[in-house]
């Protein structure tokens, strides 16, 4: 299935598509809004390139990724939480003609290049769409076309950009469509930002099959009695997000079954899912089926999954990350072209249709991490998993990549950032671990000799500079300045000695 073919049978219907906040819109308005976004694309923008969404959960953003993928070209998410620069570097790199900004934010011509087109919200009201046009199918995306590219952390400082095409996503949906489920006209919670790859469930599954969208933005989640009394008022049915997200509400005694009367399902995704949440989830919801999905945003939202049932909680594994695709050939690799048994742990290689191509323009990167395996794309995930029986268990990372509240992150990314700071001499960022999760990163840092050393202003001074230069879920909570780094036998920073001296 394919979300703009299944909406097409939909375009008369006058269902409830998005809800956000006090606005709606319609099955039918969604699909005419689209069809004059699409229009205007084409009659407007001299090349094919990228189109960028700068936003978080505007009902009109979700029109615009439907019209660019009717016009024949990817979207690229970025949400507000990135800062102008990051904005900056990704138009750079998709030569973009177009940038829809809701962030509230006038962005600075400095930052663009100069043939970029720029439109705010009311200046998006304002265009003079064409009436009584329609869009040629033949203009939709196609198969091997790219229908979107997710940003991530890259380890040189860069964004590194993935690029997911249409059979990609058509394969993900005919994989996992059985454990994803569907109740037909019911609502489903719409949290997960859209630059973050789980977020493909609502969009591209739940909205293409019927469901309506409850959007929850990031001011609702900034405050928890708002958050609540739009969770009470959505009536939603399913739910997606990450752990982390869930288990910031757990805190709360009235997040139940009383607040979500309706809820039948909960997907979540992005890290570890710890017993402890899962085993206080089937006590608030015990009407409720508990889902645990994995996958690299490289092998398109989810490479495996599973329903998660009460006995595994007394089982002494971790929870499992379940099945692989079933489409998908898959291997676990402990030294270069040696295969794992069961229960042995290895870096988990996978070829599928849903592998994507590679890093967008960065063919040296590509040929690390992707190669070619029996007419399928495979993808080295830097995983380490093993098998139990039918079932995967996610072990770590084999490199310094982790996931913060759902967020892929490089680390090399943020000391790369921080270090063209101009005080900072070097730095190291550690994650600091709670029981089996990241609880959050702590920054070791040498500074200029000439800076008051440990003085709370130096630390601000250092946390400010860095938001305008990364995302602010990678900004760590904790900064510590430090007289030397500790070397190892190996002559390298040795990371562990840090944080036993300092935490």
């Amino acid at each position: 299935m394919w979300i703009l073919d299944e909406l097409k049978g939909m375009r008369e219907s006058d269902r409830i598509a998005i809800i956000h906040r006090n606005k709606t819109i319609t099955f039918k308005e969604l699909w005419l809004l689209s069809e004059k976004i699409a229009i205007y694309h084409n009659e407007e923008l001299k090349t094919k390139n990228p189109i960028i969404i700068y936003a978080n959960k505007e009902i009109e953003a979700t029109a615009i990724m439907l019209g660019t993928l009717k016009s024949g070209r990817a979207y690229v998410f970025v949400d507000t939480t990135f800062p102008q620069e990051r904005v900056g570097k990704i138009a750079k790199k998709t030569k973009a003609e177009i940038i829809y900004n809701f962030s509230g934010t006038d962005l600075s011509e400095d930052a663009f290049n100069e043939y970029i087109k720029i439109i705010k919200p009311s200046e998006f009201e304002d265009i003079k769409f064409s009436e009584n046009k329609n869009i040629s199918e033949s203009e939709w995306v196609k198969g091997d076309d790219l229908s979107y590219i997710l940003f991530t952390s890259g380890s040189t400082g860069e964004p590194k950009g993935v690029g997911i095409t249409k059979n990609n996503i058509i394969n993900f949906i005919e994989g996992f469509k059985d454990i994803l489920e569907i109740d037909l006209e019911k609502v489903s919670l719409n949290q997960v930002s859209y630059s973050f790859d789980i977020s493909g469930i609502q969009f591209y599954y739940y909205l293409a099959c019927g469901e309506t969208l409850f959007n929850i933005d990031s001011q609702m989640t900034a405050n928890i009695s708002e958050l609540f009394a739009y969770l009470n008022k959505s009536k939603a049915s399913s739910w997606v997000s990450t752990p982390s997200f869930i288990e910031m509400c757990v805190i709360y005694d009235e997040f139940n079954s009383d607040l979500l009367p309706n809820l039948s399902k909960i997907i979540l995704a992005g890290e570890v899912l710890t017993k402890k949440l899962a085993r206080e989830l089937f006590h608030r919801f015990p009407k409720a089926k508990i889902y645990n999905g994995y996958g690299p945003s490289e092998v398109t939202i989810f490479t495996s999954a599973c329903e998660i049932k009460p006995e595994m909680l007394e089982e002494d594994d971790n929870l499992p990350i379940g099945k692989v695709i079933k489409e998908a050939t898959y291997w676990l690799e402990k030294n270069e072209n040696c295969l794992t048994p069961n229960s042995e742990e290895g870096e988990l290689i996978v070829a599928s249709n849903s592998v994507c191509e590679g890093y967008y323009m960065q063919p040296e990167l590509t040929m690390k991490s992707f190669f070619e395996y029996k007419g399928k794309k495979a993808f080295r995930t830097k995983d380490l998993v093993y098998k139990k029986g039918d079932m995967l268990y996610f072990k770590g990372r084999t490199d310094f990549q982790i996931k913060l509240n759902g967020y892929r992150i490089e680390l090399e990314d943020i000391e790369c950032n921080m270090n063209k700071i101009d005080i900072v001499a070097k730095n190291i960022v550690l994650p600091i671990y709670k029981g089996e999760k990241i609880s959050y990163l702590h920054a070791f840092v040498l500074i200029d000799k000439k800076v008051k050393q440990n003085s709370l202003e130096t630390k601000l001074y250092i946390k400010n500079e860095l938001k305008k230069k990364i995302p602010s879920y990678m900004v760590p909570r904790k900064i510590t300045i430090l007289d030397k780094f500790p070397i190892n036998s190996n002559g390298k920073v040795d990371r562990k000695k840090i944080i036993m001296e300092n935490t």
